[in-house]
């Protein structure tokens, strides 16, 4: 069972089955709401955290599975569609936010399946990867440099934590504050250096980090 703050209600004890999900979406994106939208079905827990208008966090929750992103997503609408749900819809701070994301979400990196446009991110906030206040998060942005989801990484030894020191240069314990950007398109070294693709990548990356910066997550 999912536990989380209840927060200033908007809407509740819902029908999913009823409503216009995707209408309901865009209308959390232009009134710019920061809160979340629960889902409860007999098959599981659905969650969507919004912060000032932006889906930061998704997911869907039984015993047996964790679905993130746009396999929560799609996992969500199907289960409403079956009309035996309930939606609750609850305003909160962006702190608080910020905070049940970070809760809800630990070791699961992004399940679905990228497109070669959307591009990872992982920052590294120190001391290294050992003191409390550690942390190694992956954000995944899509073709328009656009926040779709951040899960925080574990700090138990995994492929990422073993290739990150050769991209950044450093052993991980030594990493103060990092951001490491991974370009899914495969190409050849002359190909990435190229002025075009070049000057294409540096500018994603700008938007990227802007994007972390504004929403508190670097």
């Amino acid at each position: 069972m999912i536990l989380l703050p209840r927060g200033n209600p908007v809407k509740e004890n819902i029908n999913p089955g009823k409503v216009n999900l995707a209408d309901a979406l865009g209308k959390m994106r232009q009134g710019k709401f920061t809160g979340y939208m629960r889902f409860d079905f007999p098959e599981g827990t659905g969650v969507f955290i919004y912060q000032e208008g932006r889906l930061i966090s998704s997911l869907f929750e039984n015993e047996r599975e964790h679905l993130i992103a746009y396999d929560g997503i799609s996992r969500t609408f199907d289960e409403s569609l079956n009309g035996n749900g309930k939606l609750n819809i609850y305003r909160l701070s962006t702190e608080l936010a910020h905070s049940i994301h970070t809760l809800l979400h630990g070791e699961v990196l992004h399940k679905g399946l990228m497109s070669s446009e959307e591009i990872l991110a992982l920052t590294i906030e120190g001391p290294g990867l050992v003191g409390p206040e550690s942390r190694l998060t992956a954000h995944l942005f899509d073709a328009d440099e656009s926040l779709v989801a951040s899960e925080e990484l574990g700090k138990e030894k995994s492929r990422v934590h073993n290739t990150l020191p050769m991209i950044i240069g450093r052993p991980l314990d030594a990493a103060y504050r990092e951001l490491v950007i991974i370009n899914r398109q495969a190409m050849s070294p002359a190909e990435q250096m190229g002025d075009d693709l070049y000057r294409r990548f540096a500018s994603r990356r700008r938007k990227i980090a802007r994007e972390l910066r504004l929403a508190g997550l670097f």
